[in-house]
């Protein structure tokens, strides 16, 4: 493992200890054609233990940390190039986003600051609408998205602002169902990766990893 990709593990793991008691839950994952997709993960206030693994099934503990702050100043050094780039859905470099992206910074002297604002536009400017365009300009432009679309734009907008930002891919439980839903990392320099919901909190039930259709996602409350 890269001293890159230990570092912010190592942040995380320091902080622990001094937090107020988190949320935690614990959910079963099980899918009939291969195995459920969940695995281990460590962020500043994210976490996803596998507490048992199966040929077909999962059981994972799901711990959130709501306070955690971040102090980084902003602008942030370049780090993480690979979250900073422009694709055919999140077109950081696209002249709407980039100026969309100029006026929520203006200003600004932390990351937090910005990743709020990015946030608080998306969730004013965006209707959650489920067949709508899912890439950042078609969202911008439109006000209309779905999960996708809502992760799509805060990406695009987080990455022209020059903050790393990444998809994460998974399930929303609800009282006695689930649903695919996408979200957001968000990269600070001083507390790691940052899980951040353009469209509500995140919650012990945002499952990373996991997938609607076939799989049967058992909710076993929280502790």
């Amino acid at each position: 493992m890269s001293e890159r990709v230990l570092l912010p593990l190592v942040l995380a793991a320091a902080l622990w200890g001094a937090r107020p008691t988190p949320l935690r839950a614990q959910v079963i994952i099980e899918r009939e054609a291969w195995p459920p997709a969940a695995r281990e993960y460590v962020g500043a206030n994210y976490r996803l233990h596998v507490i048992e693994r199966g040929p077909n099934r999962v059981t994972c503990e799901v711990v959130v940390w709501p306070d955690v702050a971040s102090s980084a100043p902003y602008p942030v050094s370049p780090v993480y190039a690979e979250h900073l780039g422009s694709d055919e859905v999140i077109q950081a470099d696209h002249p709407l986003i980039v100026a969309q992206a100029a006026d929520l910074v203006e200003g600004a002297t932390t990351q937090a600051e910005v990743v709020e604002r990015v946030v608080a536009f998306v969730r004013e400017h965006v209707a959650y609408t489920p067949v709508a365009a899912r890439d950042a300009v078609s969202v911008l432009e439109t006000g209309e998205g779905d999960c996708v679309g809502y992760a799509n734009l805060s990406l695009a907008l987080l990455r022209a602002a020059g903050i790393p930002a990444r998809r994460v891919l998974g399930v929303l439980v609800r009282q006695g169902s689930w649903e695919n839903h996408c979200w957001v990392d968000v990269h600070h320099g001083d507390v790691g990766w940052i899980s951040v919901d353009p469209q509500m909190t995140v919650s012990p039930r945002h499952v990373r990893g996991g997938l609607a259709g076939d799989s049967v996602v058992t909710w076993l409350g929280s502790q």
